[in-house]
């Protein structure tokens, strides 16, 4: 029986329920280029009552008729139905007009005027736009084109062929991702006008030879590699190898005897294709699962492999690689893959996952109920509340498998946290023999090691931890277990050298800050270590409430009085970190930042950015490191910030407009601007009253007003004079030509030793003026 009238029996059981799927098969035929049949199909569903003025289906007949060189007498047949109206007068005008068009009887503007009239007596027609926009395209007229593709889809968005047409459009203009959008439609509602897609091919193959139609399933396989050849002159070796497996598949279902000779060329195929070094890993796994589609396992795993040699280094595409081998069964090979991956990226959480999962699998044990059992023990071991309901659910998944490093690392936590260290060492080694590369894992293992246990197989241990690569957070770690390795044997300079590595890269650790205290007050006081300190090398200041620091700010005062600064900045960022930025001696913290080092405190408190510290505080606090640092321009920037906000305590604002003008001041920018604000202070009636008069006069002297400067500095209620007012007085003396009364003056400032940035910068002044007789204004 033909393939026609096993359709044509499909049609007369189905007539007026399924024209829809008659048409795709009509598309379906002419696929395979059965035409003829395909033409009778669609005449055949041209009698049916509910299609007979369908416009689609007539296009279709009419592009497949003009195909086989039957445009003349389509054209007698529409222009009869018109005389005679056995059909209606719009689809009888445009299949007319189609006729014309697709046949070429007509000429392009001829076409077009006879859409435009039929759109003119019968209104809008998806069917006319469409015909007028694929006369435009002819021409090169795009943008009109385009327009009528438009206008058809917005009358009949179930007109496909119109989003073809919109798309390669779309695709001359280079807009690939609308044109790609259009065509993705266009394919969706008709998959078989289009040839050169790979699983469109194949689907229509393995459909016919369903149907036992083994010459239109060879067809349709070979009219892929035909389409390839004929639009782009050449066929990729992926698209052969499918070819001669489906054209294996329907040898043995017609019992040929060619099936083994498709076979061998699908394994020259895959030769040729593994060993092309420019084969991409990507074109690999495609390959491998159309391999693993037609059951060729063997095949299948060795481009798997391949494919791992050129990826070992992507955990995700090991991953996809390895689970693939599971789907198909092959746990060996999984396992061979995972325990590769592992070696290279033995941190990655998926690759751990999978070999694991691997290992249970071959083990037999019942994954889904192991990792269920591992989960609520994890929930009990992080509740931190029924540990023998932990040691019991610990105990039973090590019954079940005894390889999960995750588990005796529980084992251990759980074994130290009671004190019970021996115990603890035996899952710590356990857990570090299984995965020793893991730097979690290794971390783990010595910190247990250096804190508790043997210091020099911890050290061993860090050791081999520092020789690979590893993200700064692993760095700091190690370093700070190097501290506490140190620490241990008592060499506190080394310990302090360690700490201080750590905290150059997370700053803000308070267990880092606790440690590096106690190693510098050891190192401090040595042998004679008073008892409150030997207190406080014992206590764990990060769980302190807000009251129980007095003794702790004590003994920061006596070490500030040692000159200990870089210990009483550590100190005080400890202090900062606690209170959450939020306690009155914030001012004090960031005064001791400033006589340590102000330029490495401003970069470590630009880290507290965008962390529960930012505030307006934080901000005043990194314009006064940027100012003391010597960065005006920064500094102002920030003190501009803290201004900016509309909720700010008054207190605040008054030192921080003090601040800014005092940049301002010294850069000689916005002096109205720092006059406006020191005035606010100076009216303010508050501590803050004295200094703003002092910055004013600095600021009327830059702008040459001299008098009013000198009434500022008479204003001054000073018992002793301070560095800043001693060096504008003789500014005021010098400015009148008085230059010996000046230098008078500030003599006895040439050896004052300068304790901040703007004494630095008073200091400079007077020397600049003093030896060199520096003009006081420019150009002076």
């Amino acid at each position: 029986m033909s393939i026609f009238n096993i359709i044509l029996g499909v049609l007369v059981s189905s007539t007026g329920k399924n024209h829809k799927d008659i048409l795709e098969t009509a598309n379906k035929l002419i696929f395979v280029k059965e035409y003829r049949n395909a033409l009778n199909l669609l005449e055949e569903l041209l009698t049916q009552k509910e299609c007979k003025n369908d416009c689609l289906i007539h296009q279709r007949r009419i592009e497949l008729g003009c195909r086989l060189g039957e445009a003349a007498s389509l054209l007698e047949l529409y222009q009869e139905q018109l005389r005679r109206s056995s059909l209606d007068p719009k689809t009888a005008s445009l299949c007319i007009a189609m006729v014309e068009q697709y046949g070429q009887l007509a000429s392009t503007s001829a076409s077009i005027k006879s859409y435009s009239e039929i759109i003119l007596k019968y209104g809008e027609c998806a069917a006319a736009y469409y015909g007028i926009a694929l006369a435009l395209e002819s021409e090169a007229n795009n943008e009109r084109a385009l327009f009528n593709y438009q206008q058809c889809v917005k009358v009949d968005v179930n007109w496909y062929p119109a989003y073809f047409g919109m798309s390669q459009i779309y695709y001359k203009r280079g807009d690939h991702t609308q044109g790609n959008q259009y065509f993705f439609l266009f394919e969706q509602h008709e998959p078989y006008t289009l040839y050169g897609n790979i699983e469109t091919h194949r689907k229509l193959s393995e459909e016919f030879l369903s149907n036992g139609q083994f010459k239109e399933a060879e067809i349709a396989i070979h009219s892929l590699v035909e389409w390839w050849m004929d639009n782009r002159q050449f066929c990729p070796r992926e698209i052969r190898v499918v070819e001669a497996l489906c054209l294996a598949n329907i040898e043995e279902a017609k019992k040929g005897k060619k099936s083994a000779l498709h076979l061998e060329t699908v394994r020259t195929l895959v030769d040729a294709i593994i060993e092309d070094k420019e084969t991409k890993v990507e074109d690999l796994h495609a390959l491998a699962a159309i391999l693993q589609d037609f059951h060729q396992t063997e095949l299948c795993v060795k481009v798997f492999k391949q494919a791992l040699m050129r990826s070992s280094q992507d955990p995700m595409k090991v991953q996809k690689i390895g689970m693939q081998l599971l789907s198909i069964g092959e746990l060996q090979h999984a396992l061979e893959l995972f325990e590769t991956a592992n070696q290279a990226n033995p941190d990655h959480i998926a690759v751990r996952f999978c070999l694991l999962s691997t290992r249970l699998k071959i083990a037999k044990v019942d994954i889904e109920l192991y990792f269920y059992k591992k989960e609520l023990a994890k929930k009990l071991f992080d509740s931190k509340e029924d540990i023998e309901s932990l040691a019991v659910a610990l105990k039973d998944l090590l019954s079940m498998y005894k390889g999960d490093s995750d588990i005796h690392k529980m084992l251990g936590d759980m074994y130290s946290n009671q004190g019970e260290m021996a115990l603890a060492r035996v899952h710590y080694s356990k857990m570090y023999d299984l995965e020793p590369k893991n730097k979690y894992i290794a971390i783990h293992y010595a910190s247990f090691l250096v804190n508790y246990d043997d210091l020099v197989l911890g050290f061993s241990v860090l050791n081999e931890i520092e020789q690979r690569s590893h993200d700064e957070e692993t760095e700091a770690m190690i370093h700070s277990l190097n501290s506490r390795y140190f620490e241990r044997k008592k060499e506190y300079e080394n310990a302090i050298r360690e700490i201080g590595l750590a905290l150059n890269i997370t700053p803000w650790n308070a267990d880092f800050l606790v440690q590096i205290i106690r190693c510098q007050m050891l190192f401090h006081f040595g042998e004679k270590i008073p008892k409150e300190a030997q207190t406080e090398t014992r206590t764990d200041y990060t769980q302190l409430e807000p009251n129980n620091w007095v003794d702790f700010d004590k003994m920061t005062d006596k070490l500030e009085e040692d000159h200990q600064n870089f210990l009483v900045y550590n100190r005080c960022k400890l202090r900062l970190l606690t209170s959450g930025g939020k306690e009155p001696n914030s001012t004090e913290w960031i005064r001791q930042a400033v006589k340590y080092n102000p330029s490495k405190a401003a970069l470590e408190f630009l880290k507290l950015l965008n962390t529960n510290f930012d505030s307006p505080q934080l901000y005043w606090a990194l314009g006064v490191l940027f100012r003391e640092a010597g960065s005006l321009e920064i500094a102002e920037m920030w003190f501009e910030q803290v201004l900016s906000k509309n909720s700010l305590p008054n207190e605040l604002r008054l030192k921080v407009s003090l601040d800014v003008s005092d940049c301002y001041i010294w850069r000689g920018v916005h002096l109205q601007k720092a006059l406006a604000y020191l005035k606010m202070v100076r009216d303010s009636d508050t501590e803050h009253s004295e200094l703003a008069r002092l910055k004013m006069a600095h600021s009327y002297l830059k702008l040459g007003e001299v008098r009013l400067a000198r009434d500022c500095l008479n204003a001054l209620d000073i018992q002793k004079p301070s560095l800043e007012s001693t060096y504008l007085q003789g500014l005021l003396y010098y400015r009148d030509g008085s230059v010996q009364k000046a230098k008078a003056l500030w003599k006895p400032l040439l050896t004052v030793k300068t304790m901040s940035i703007r004494d630095h910068w008073i200091k400079k002044e007077i020397l600049d003026f003093y030896f060199q007789g520096k003009s006081y204004i420019k150009n002076e």
